[in-house]
């Protein structure tokens, strides 16, 4: 038994173990993957087909099925392998390449039914000299320049973009073209070597270590992972807001307390102990807002954290928290249409931030009248839009004011708005964040109308499943990732 036989069983049985290994467990499905899983089973199919080739050609004189199908089935083996691997390439050369993909795959069925006719149609024919003996002829001919074509584009590719080189994926067509150039050196000298259907396998095993293939249990541990690092940021960022607003509402109660001293009192140490308190009370106010509110935070440090909600369950709490401190005078009106899905993808929690702002606004200025939460939707395809309004008979917003909460630069450079308004100016920085509006129509003494448009998607359980594969291959296109824990 002669080495290129050797080598063809030893490429056999390590191909088959590392497809026992791939195939075993579930993995992501996507175009790579599936042209190695191509690429992989037909270099295990060549290696059958070359086995019991080696003795039909030592027996050629005994002409049978074998000896006029075997040698031609082997030339069909290394097209299909080769054009595999050169749709693999374009694959890997072009940033947009799904449509070529489908387009090169459609173009396979003609591909192979042509070099079938080619290989079993051209005739084949054995030479011997001295013990050697191996095949030729048109079918075999024909087979390699079809072969050879493809190599050249491949390598006028990697001509034109020298930079790929630096790419691991590149490593699979470096070990064909330097292999293959020892193999038809070696072949020359002894035609009887065949070391071809070894070349394949070992690249096809160079490119299983290349892919990009994460399986399911790792997506699904990264997946574990980020939603416990999005609960935590959610914890964090509402902890940070309810004890803003939490520690905000009694020291502006402690401030209008002590200025109700001042005007009710004329003994002097209790216009000196309330001149006390309100003084710290606005230092502690003030701390508060420096260090809390995130009105002053650029929009790029704002985070959206999306996620499954009930629009219902956000209006329900909102209607509940607010309800004890409306005044009898007002209507206090809460209302969802019934056409608005109960599942959507979004930021909760950026978006129960706006509605109480809005809310708590509305109440401030309204000592009679009506507070009226309404959300409507708009619904195409798989996107819904919501419109959120908050509307009151209040005392209304001026128009000075209304141009500082349009033009957020203005309110630090011009006449600053009371805290009321200027929370305002921070909810329309989230809208925007989350990739709405926030539209405000208001006159002074007949009210405010405050809407709220922002387009949601209505949820599917496919959507974070796609954003999922979508992080992970920017994580894997990218070898530049810091992992903070």
């Amino acid at each position: 038994m002669d080495v290129g036989i050797s080598f063809v069983m030893a490429s056999l049985l390590f191909s088959v173990l590392i497809a026992i290994v791939y195939f075993k467990k579930n993995r992501v499905k996507n175009h790579e993957t599936f042209l190695f899983s191509c690429l992989f089973i037909t270099s295990i199919i060549g290696c059958i087909i070359a086995i019991p080739l080696y003795f039909v050609v030592k027996d050629y004189t005994n002409f049978n099925v074998f000896t006029y199908f075997l040698p031609r089935a082997y030339m069909v083996f290394i097209s299909v392998w080769t054009y595999i691997l050169t749709i693999y390439f374009i694959l890997i050369s072009r940033k947009n390449s799904s449509k070529l993909f489908r387009i090169f795959m459609y173009i396979f069925i003609v591909y192979f039914i042509f070099n079938c006719i080619l290989s079993f149609t051209l005739p084949v024919e054995y030479y011997s000299e001295n013990g050697i003996v191996y095949t030729y002829g048109p079918a075999i001919n024909a087979g390699y320049i079809v072969c050879g074509l493809e190599a050249l584009y491949v390598a006028f590719g990697f001509i034109k973009n020298f930079k790929m080189l630096k790419n691991k994926k590149a490593i699979p067509f470096i070990v064909v073209f330097f292999l293959g150039l020892v193999c038809v050196i070696i072949q020359k000298i002894n035609p009887a070597i065949r070391l071809i259907t070894s070349l394949f396998a070992f690249a096809s095993h160079v490119m299983y270590f290349t892919i990009e293939n994460p399986d399911v249990k790792m997506l699904e541990e990264f997946r574990i992972a980020k939603d416990i690092a999005e609960k935590a940021n959610k914890e964090k960022e509402l902890f940070l807001y309810n004890i803003t607003k939490d520690i905000k509402v009694p020291l502006e109660d402690i401030k209008k307390a002590s200025i109700w001293l001042d005007e009710n009192s004329k003994n002097k140490n209790v216009l000196d102990a309330s001149y006390f308190i309100n003084k710290k009370a606005t230092n502690v106010l003030s701390l508060v807002n420096e260090a809390l509110d995130i009105t002053d935070l650029e929009i790029t440090n704002i985070k959206v954290y999306n996620n499954k909600y009930d629009i219902n369950n956000i209006i329900s709490f909102v209607k509940k928290a607010y309800s004890n401190r409306i005044s009898d005078k007002v209507d206090y009106r809460v209302s969802v249409d019934s056409d608005v899905p109960k599942e959507l993808y979004g930021d909760q929690i950026r978006l129960k931030q706006v509605i109480d702002i809005l809310v708590d606004n509305s109440i401030k200025n309204t000592k009679y009248g009506f507070i009226e939460l309404r959300v409507n939707s708009i619904i195409r395809n798989n996107i819904c839009r919501l419109l959120i309004t908050v509307e009151d008979s209040g005392t209304g917003i001026k128009p000075s004011e209304m141009d500082n909460i349009m033009n957020k630069d203005k309110l630090y450079t011009e006449e600053k708005v009371d805290d009321n308004k200027s929370t305002i100016v921070l909810a329309k920085s989230i809208i925007n964040i989350l990739g709405g509006v926030l539209l405000i129509d208001s006159e002074i003494g007949s009210g405010t109308k405050m809407t709220i448009v922002l387009d949601q998607k209505i949820y599917n359980e496919n959507i974070e499943k796609s954003k999922l594969e979508k992080d992970v291959n920017k994580f894997i296109d990218n070898p530049k990732v810091l992992v903070v824990i």
